[in-house]
């Protein structure tokens, strides 16, 4: 992904996109389910980026990261894959990308 010009995150600035991207919210049973921020989906690499705190260099085409596979993007991410379209991509330790 590199080789493709593609910006890797760390562990922290992956923390700080999910606060960013996710959020928590209790149904009418009082059942709490984490969803996708509204708007927060399909932006730009330079938008997701700055929810990070970095800056890649100009013209990157996505950010990747590593993660645990209980993390909030594995979990979440499996039933969208809008954060693909706009530019992060991820994986676990246990199932890197081919």
């Amino acid at each position: 992904m590199k080789r493709a010009h593609a910006h890797e995150i760390d562990s922290a600035a992956i923390e700080r996109l999910a606060q960013a991207a996710f959020q928590t919210e209790n149904d009418a049973k009082g059942v709490p389910h984490t969803h996708v921020r509204k708007g927060a989906d399909r932006q730009d690499v330079s938008v997701l980026a700055a929810a990070c705190g970095i800056q890649p260099a100009v013209g990157a085409p996505l950010l990747f990261g590593e993660t645990a596979e209980d993390h909030l993007f594995v979990q979440e991410e499996q039933m969208m894959l809008s954060f693909r379209w706009c530019g992060f991509a991820m994986w676990t330790p246990e199932s890197p990308p081919r």
